[in-house]
Parts: structure tokens; sequence; C-alpha cells
């Protein structure tokens, strides 16, 4: 600053006409840095916001005069037109070009990227239903055309500008950005960086203070969640996101919801306001509803409100799920659920983890939900079943049972603990999570190796290796080595194993006269699978990068979500992602904390033990209780459950006691609850 003043007094005084080509940089960065900081001066009425003070307030700094100086004036005027020329920073070609782009670099004046702030939040909140992932970005490009469009037609800085059902005050410096044809993609890149953030915040997760803007952004964060409190008390974070979708991307699901299952129909963003959209459900190929789909008009968009329909209803008197959705916007249909096996509804039975359908083939054993209209007629079901509502069960199956029926199987296994026990036959080299859908047929997705663990201690001249049906004795292949006391055979080195193809393996045992392994494979090679973070909890960013080969996309989804499905080879990839979970035993397993204090003879019965479902087999997680301050670990039963009842009723008399765990690298925050 003061080496610019310095050389702010050489062109006053004289001693040179104009900034040496040296120190443009400079000048320029000084003159945005000067902006930055300036505060709103209070004007003349009459005047325009650069007549009224802004070029005195930038010579004030320099000169320690206020009044205006036509030398330095046009000094500064040199430096940003020979910049703009030589296409070293952009420059609006209109109007107070000079004083406009100043405040354009500068992201001045704050109220007005407030403002912005608020619009964003708008569209955020009315077309997005609180949630922006990469599938949404293209309402960025939307809200960058419409506000190019309004604020090309002119307004003078004392306006406020209509944008949607709002006005918002946009100054000279965003309006600039947004109107310059050089800076198009910059500008929309921008407004996507602030959805994302946006998103981050409401997440209830913190973003970066490294620049003004994030800053600016924490800080009307803070003034917006005070400010949109509900009458009732609950703030903005605890709203749920109902996801709205694209026509491209329509997906009818099951969801389960209390003691009920539901079909439940997205919103649907249109592309007109007179678009006519019609919903035409079908049980049996026989039409069981059909009717115009009522519409939302959120800030930007205008889309139709979410459907459900119980299921138990749309089946009454039916003893099979053969269930399609046809949509049609002015009579042409665009979506049918049967049109693709990724989006059919057709089902033998439904497995739910929570409020969320499971499709994947292979499952850890955990609580799960079952709807059927014919429980008694599968061919297996987990020994420990009950009823939970009608069609509804509940199963706890344990590893190695499975659910079958005629045309579904799924096995609930435990292949990390069975490959480090080496008691048990398995295969190991899969992708964590991962399954590859083609047609009907599920598999295990292995990148690069498929090895076949067998235990020592079982008679190898009895065992059978059967791939696609085909046979062959197991000891006439050769082992690669001994690990965990399990012979170690690599089915891909030995070509058994085919690439991009679906693969069934089996092993028999003619000793035992049953067969000890029964897998479907798909071999990626070179395929790579990554998360954005190692565990996923609550409200937060999820993104992974699958990469195979040269190629690589990214996918996102909500914690609303269940699988994430991602189409690849011809099928669809399957995902679980590694989310970390709690449950107090023998109830709904939570994947995110409790809101707000509980009295804790509401929320604990006496004798209430706290189960955790770590993704990482290699962390091990403890449960801490934080009271005045302190932390305190509570014991594990010898099933491995946490005594969290006794641990807290012994703690009488204490106004906040903290639930969290721990894995030394990730704390989750559980509930908190006053004795």
């Amino acid at each position: 600053m003061d080496y610019v003043g310095k050389l702010c007094n050489g062109i006053i005084y004289g001693h040179y006409d104009e900034f040496g080509k040296n120190y443009h940089k400079l000048v320029f960065a000084t003159l945005v840095e000067i902006t930055k900081r300036r505060r709103d001066v209070p004007r003349i009425a009459g005047q325009s916001e650069e007549n009224g003070g802004f070029w005195n307030f930038i010579f004030r700094i320099f000169t320690g005069e206020g009044e205006f100086s036509p030398k330095l004036y046009d000094g500064f005027r040199s430096v940003i037109s020979r910049m703009g020329s030589q296409n070293k920073l952009p420059v609006v070609k209109t109007g107070k070009k000079y004083y406009a782009t100043l405040m354009m670099h500068a992201f001045s004046p704050k109220k007005s990227i407030l403002s912005f702030f608020d619009l964003c939040y708008n569209v955020f909140k009315k077309d997005l239903d609180f949630g922006f992932t990469n599938d949404d970005e293209w309402i960025c490009e939307t809200v960058a055309a419409r506000m190019k469009n309004v604020l090309d037609g002119g307004y003078s800085e004392d306006q406020t500008v209509s944008i949607g059902s709002n006005a918002y005050s946009i100054k000279i410096g965003l309006r600039s950005f947004a109107l310059n044809e050089d800076l198009a993609a910059d500008f929309v890149k921008f407004v996507t960086d602030v959805f994302y953030r946006i998103n981050t915040l409401f997440d209830g997760e913190k973003i970066g203070e490294d620049t003004r803007l994030e800053r600016y952004l924490i800080e009307w964060w803070k003034n917006k969640t005070e400010s949109d409190k509900p009458s009732d008390g609950t703030g903005i974070a605890d709203r749920k996101r109902v996801s709205t979708v694209s026509k491209q991307n329509i997906v009818a699901k099951y969801i389960m919801a209390d003691d009920s299952v539901f079909l439940s129909v997205p919103s649907i963003r249109l592309d007109g306001e007179n678009n006519e959209m019609r919903l035409a459900v079908y049980v049996n190929d026989m039409q069981v509803h059909s009717a115009a789909m009522r519409t939302k008009r959120g800030e930007l968009v205008v889309a139709t409100k979410p459907q459900e329909f119980e299921l138990n209803e749309l089946l009454e008197r039916r003893n099979t799920m053969n269930v399609r959705v046809e949509i049609t916007e002015n009579g042409t249909v665009v979506f049918d659920s049967e049109k693709n096996k990724t989006t059919s509804l057709n089902r033998e039975f439904i497995l739910f983890d929570g409020e969320k359908e499971v499709f994947g083939q292979f499952n850890k054993p955990s609580n799960y939900f079952v709807y059927s209209k014919d429980i008694d007629g599968l061919k297996s079901t987990p020994s420990e079943l009950s009823t939970f509502g009608t069609n509804l069960y509940n199963i706890y199956p344990d590893a190695g049972e499975s659910l079958r029926g005629e045309t579904r199987q799924v096995f609930f296994v435990n292949k990390e603990h069975a490959a480090k026990s080496g008691d048990k036959v398995c295969l190991i080299g899969n992708l964590n999570g991962a399954e590859w859908m083609i047609d009907d047929v599920s598999c295990v997705v292995y990148g690069d190796v498929v090895k076949l663990m067998v235990p020592e201690n079982l008679n190898v001249k009895s065992l059978e290796l059967r791939v696609h049906g085909k046979s062959c004795k197991l000891q006439d292949l050769r082992h690669e080595g001994v690990e965990n006391n399990c012979r170690r055979y690599g089915l891909e080195k030995s070509g058994l194993v085919s690439e991009c193809k679906p693969t069934r393996i089996a092993l028999f045992s003619r000793d035992k006269e049953e067969t000890l392994l029964r897998e479907t494979v798909v071999l990626f090679p070179n395929m790579d699978i990554r998360f954005n973070r190692s565990v996923y909890y609550g409200n937060m960013e999820r993104k992974a990068t699958i990469t195979v080969g040269n190629e690589s996309r990214e996918v996102s989804w909500t914690n609303r979500d269940g699988e994430v499905k991602c189409p690849m080879n011809e099928g669809v990839l399957l995902l679980k992602a590694p989310c970390f979970r709690w449950r107090i035993y023998g109830k709904e397993w939570r994947d995110e904390p409790v809101k707000g204090k509980s009295w804790y003879k509401c929320f604990l019965e006496n004798g209430d033990l706290l189960e955790v479902d770590n993704p990482r087999e290699d962390k091990e997680m403890s449960l801490f209780l934080k009271i005045n301050g302190k932390s305190r670990e509570v014991a594990k039963n010898k099933g491995g459950k946490f005594e969290i009842c006794r641990a807290i009723y012994s703690n009488e008399g204490e106004k906040d006691i903290f639930a969290y765990c721990s894995d030394d690298g990730n704390k989750f925050e559980l509930f908190n609850v006053a004795t």
C-alpha cells in the first residue's frame, strides 16, 4: 500500500505521466484490495455511487486528501485499460467501466453478495428441496441465465431486481460479473461453488475461511439460521429432504415408514408451466390409478408434487408384486418403470435396511425388514424372523443364512471375517461394497485379482471347483501359498475368470456332500472406487469417483438414498458407501445424531444396550460419555454391545450427558440426555 502510494505521489507531482508497466499488476491488486475494504459511503441525493465518493475515497487512501485528482484518475484508468487490452484481466466494456471493473473484481459492495446468497438459498430451498449434488448443477446455468436476462435490462443502483418471487439488491460488482460475456463460464462456476458451500453449511459441516467470500458465507449463514427459524423452534437444518428430479432421472421407489411400505413417486421438474403430467399405476397390467399430477412453484422452476401409495392397498387381494408406473407429459410417455431393468418395480420380496430398499445380493448380517405377500412360500428365510406389520417382517440373519425365493436370493455374509479367521472357504480381492448387476444376474466386483482361500484342514482331494458348470479337481490347480492357515489359489491367473463378464464359481466337497462356496463374480481390471470420506455419518457431502482404465466418473448421493446406482458396461454398478450407524439394541438404526436434548428415562429403558455398525473393520470403535468436560469410556458386554443404560443411569442429576463414538480418527456424536 505504501509503495503504491509513493508511485501515486510521483504522478501527482509530475515526476512521470503514468505507472510503469512493471507496476500494473501491483497497482491494480492494491486498488481491488482497497475496494474490498471500502464501506458504503453515504451519497448525496441524485448522485450515483461512483460520483458519491468512490474515487475520492481511493485518492484519500493514497494522498490523505479527498479531492478528485484528474492525473491520478488517468493513471488508474490507463492501468486498467492496458491490462484489459493485453488480456491480463477481464474489464467491463460499457458504462462506468473502470469503477465497475474494480467493483467486479472485489465483489463489492458486500450487501450485494449477501443478497445473492439469499437468491441461491431460496432456489436451494424451493427448487432443490434442501439438497444439491452434481446432478443438480444444471440449475446453476438457469440461475446465471435468469440473472443475465433480468440485469441486462438496466436499472439504477438504488433499485432492487425481481428474480423469481423475491427482490434482490444486486449491485454493480456482481452485475458486471454476471453480464460479462467473456466470464460466462466463470460466473456459472461461481454460482455452482456457492450452491455446494450452502449445501455443506446446511448439512451442519464447516467450510473453509480462507477467502473473503467464504467468510461472507459463514457470516450470512449464521444470520440466516437465526432469522429462518420456524415458530415451533426447529432450525432449517432439521427439515427433511425430498429429492426433486429431472424428467431424465425419474425413478419410482419402495420406501418403508413406521410399519408400512409405500410406492414413492418423486417430485419432477417441468420444462414449461403449462405442461400436463399424468401418472398411471398398474398392478398385474390392470390400471389402479390414473390422474393429473399436481404442481408446485419454486423460485425458478415448476415441479410436480411427490406422491405415495401404500403398497398393501395397491396389492389388495393380489399375491404378486407386478407393479408398473407410467408418467406422461402432454400425452407423451416420459417414464415407464418396465422399460429399464434398473427402474423395474416387479419384486418377489422387498428387503429394507431402515427406510431404504436393499438391492444387493450380498449383505452384512444386521437388522433388516422384509415385505412379502407370501413369506411362508419363500424357499429360505433367516431363523430369527418376527411379524412387524401387515406383510412386513423383521429379520436378524446370522452369517451364512439367506433369503431365497423362486427368482431372487440374498446372502448374508461376512467375507472379511472369514478371510481373517481362516476357518471358512471364501473369495478375496473384491472391492468392498461393490456389486454389478446385468440382466437379472448380480455379481460381486473384483479388481485385478480373484483369490480362493481354502482352510488347510479341508481335504483338498475331495474338493471340486465348478466354474460356469464345468468341474475340475482343486488338487489339479497349483496354490500360490499359505495365508491365515488357508491355501491361496489365483483364479484369474489360472484363466478361470473372464474379464468384464459374469463368472459363476462354486466349490463342492464330496466328503461333506455339500457346496462350501457359491458366488457370481465379475473382474474389472484396474477398477478403482474412491469415496471422498473414509466414513459417512449424518448430512455430509457424499461423493465417489469410479475409475475404469483411463475413464473416470463422479457420483453423489444423500444420506436419504440407499445404495448408489451407476450405469456401467451395459449393467448397473451398486455401491454400498462406508456409513457409520448406531442404535439402541432392538430399535431402528440411525445414521445421524439425535437433535436436541432428551430426558434419559424417555430415551432409555432399564437394561438397554447400544450397538454400532462400523464400516471399517480395521478400526476399533469405542463409546464415550462426556460429562462436565470429562470423557468416560463405556464398557462392552461379552457380545460386543455397549452397556449404555448402566453408564447413564449411574449419573443421576447431570444436566448434560453427551454420548459419542470414536475410532481414534473420527468422532461421531450420538445424542445428548439429561438425568
